[in-house]
This record gives structure tokens, sequence and C-alpha cells, in this order.
């Protein structure tokens, strides 16, 4: 299994992240504080917060797909992550596999 996966969010679909997580009920902090094992060059952190719930994401946007914000996260059973994911999805993300 996979330690990390990632969502590809296109910015034609969601153009403000923030606002569509705010959409749900989550306020976002984006820190350079590493919360991830694995940190990418150019990446930040994003952290996602709802009442009790926390979720932690690498995010930036590649090189080779300059139009998508890039989501990483620890692939574990999570239902505040599943949730965030769900959204996202249902405004046109999808999960991808880029190599940076």
């Amino acid at each position: 299994m996979e330690p990390f996966h990632q969502l590809s969010v296109p910015m034609a679909s969601v153009p403000d992240l923030d606002a569509a997580l705010a959409t749900i009920g989550f306020s976002t902090e984006h820190t350079d504080e590493r919360m991830l094992v694995h940190r990418i060059a150019g990446f930040h952190t994003l952290v996602c917060r709802r009442r009790d719930e926390s979720a932690a994401y690498s995010l930036g946007t590649p090189d080779s797909v300059p139009d998508t914000y890039v989501m990483v996260y620890l692939n574990v059973p999570d239902a505040t992550q599943a949730e965030i994911r769900t959204h996202l999805e249902s405004l046109g993300a999808t999960w991808s596999y880029t190599r940076f």
C-alpha cells in the first residue's frame, strides 16, 4: 500500500481552494511548517480544521501541471480526510499520480 495519495484539483473547477473547503465548514491555514514526513520542493502545508477535526496536506502546483493544485496526504483511514476528498471530487478533483 502506498504511504501517500495525491488529489489533483483543477484550478478551472476550484479557483479558490480555501473557499471550497469553507463551504463544508473547514477553516484553512497555509504554513511552511512541515507536518508530513516527506516534503516536496515548492510545496507548503495546508491544515484544514473544523471543531475538533483536522487534516494536513502538502499542497502545491507542480511545473508539469501548472493549472492544478496537487494535494498530497497520508494514506490512512480518516473520516475528515475522506470528507474533504469526497467534496473536492464532487467539484472535479481526481486521484492522481504526479512525479516530482
